[in-house]
């Protein structure tokens, strides 16, 4: 391995080990700015008519909020803002903190218990999913009390989904974005990511990276 690949894996690891993603453990690992954004969708999504779908549409209004993020060095991007709270919004996430304590409890019991099929993900994407996702939900029969909770689960895995592309693509525009104010070599590299992040999730992966 040449010596700049060595040094850049060495400044990599640094990074990593300093950024406090697992010092701060709230909610399924998420840092104290994601808790925050999905607290206050979760607030105003009342409308809403299940515990299951308020915290489907948290997700997804975290994922159209949360800031793309690209560190010097990577090549594949993807961690979370860790940027720590103002004092305004440390403010809201306390008061929502408090709000939340008696909120309905949905349990995600599986949420550290399962194996994803990321094999399936890789070879049809997020769209592939979600035209499964589409295509299921149609052959629903609504006059059937049990495919309520069917149908509730289709349409959160469709908010979620659909959020999930779009941060995507603001990725791919945020990596092209800084390539633009780059000199090279970085210059090539952030464009590449962004060519990448133009395809995937949202398609199959074509390549390894």
């Amino acid at each position: 391995m040449k010596q700049a690949a060595i040094e850049r894996i060495e400044r990599l690891r640094k990074l990593y080990l300093a950024t406090p993603m697992f010092t701060d453990r709230l909610s399924f690992n998420r840092t104290r700015r994601q808790r925050l954004h999905f607290l206050r969708a979760f607030a105003q999504s009342g409308h809403l008519y299940s515990t299951r779908l308020r915290r489907s549409a948290a997700d997804a209004y975290l994922f159209d909020n949360m800031a793309p993020v690209i560190h010097e060095d990577e090549l594949i991007v993807g961690l979370p803002d860790v940027s720590p709270l103002t004092p305004e919004e440390q403010a809201e996430y306390d008061t929502l903190c408090k709000g939340a304590q008696f909120a309905p409890q949905y349990a995600r019991v599986t949420a550290a218990h399962m194996a994803l099929d990321y094999a399936k993900l890789l070879r049809v994407g997020v769209r592939g999913l979600l035209d499964e996702v589409n295509c299921r939900a149609a052959g629903l029969d609504l006059n059937n009390p049990e495919n309520i909770e069917k149908c509730e689960f289709y349409d959160g895995c469709r908010m979620e989904l659909e959020a999930l592309i779009r941060l995507q693509h603001r990725y791919a525009d945020h990596a092209r974005k800084m390539a633009k104010a780059a000199a090279e070599p970085r210059k090539s590299e952030l464009f590449e990511i962004a060519r990448i992040l133009d395809r995937v999730p949202e398609q199959p992966a074509a390549t390894f990276r």
